[in-house]
């Protein structure tokens, strides 16, 4: 009987996780801040998947980019401090201005020299709503006035900011052909959702 109760107490509270994750996703798409993400271009062959779009944001090209950058720059600075560590013996008076600088390169993503495999691209919507890169960081916060943080990953594929698919009913294909934005969801703490296709004249497809 107490392993029954126990049993019945697991699957209780499966369903109430399960349920309260689907009434933060419909939450988010009901009330999350709407902006719009440029689409970057892809191979045509490789749009469609059957009842299904595989996406590549342009802000995604902006974060490979910046990340790109930010590893270089991790790298060039972990070879300059090795070698001025190498050199020092004993004593050193710049040794204070060196540990300022790699205190500064804590706050950026990936400080600690490991790759960088994910964070969140902050854009600033435009007078059309349509968000632009404003850069990378580790946390959805902070953000200035208007700004929204975006969950980005990087795969073998590339970088994924939110998703890459957007799914529809079969035989629509045809129709989403046009699409030049995404159309997102976004809330506070950093969680984003798609919700649509818009045409070059963020006209709903």
């Amino acid at each position: 009987m107490k392993r029954t109760a126990i049993l019945w107490l697991g699957v209780l509270a499966t369903l109430v996780g399960v349920n309260m994750t689907v009434w933060a996703f419909e939450k988010l798409r009901t009330e999350g801040t709407v902006v719009y993400l440029e689409l970057a271009p892809v191979d045509p062959r490789s749009l469609m998947q059957g009842d299904y779009m595989a996406l590549r944001l342009e802000v995604g090209n902006n974060v490979r980019d910046a990340v790109a950058e930010l590893e270089y720059v991790k790298q060039d600075e972990k070879e300059a401090a090795e070698l001025g560590a190498n050199s020092v013996m004993g004593g050193n008076p710049g040794q204070g201005s060196s540990q300022d600088s790699a205190n500064s390169a804590d706050a950026r993503p990936g400080s600690d020299n490991a790759p960088i495999r994910a964070g969140f691209v902050v854009v600033q919507p435009d007078a059309k709503n349509i968000g632009r890169y404003v850069r990378v960081q580790t946390q959805a916060a902070p953000l200035a006035d208007k700004q929204l943080a975006l969950p980005f990953r990087r795969t073998p594929q590339g970088v994924r900011v939110v998703t890459s698919d957007f799914f529809f009913a079969e035989g629509r294909a045809k129709e989403f052909e046009a699409a030049k934005y995404g159309e997102f969801r976004v809330d506070t703490k950093g969680r984003a959702v798609l919700t649509g296709l818009l045409d070059e004249d963020l006209k709903p497809l």
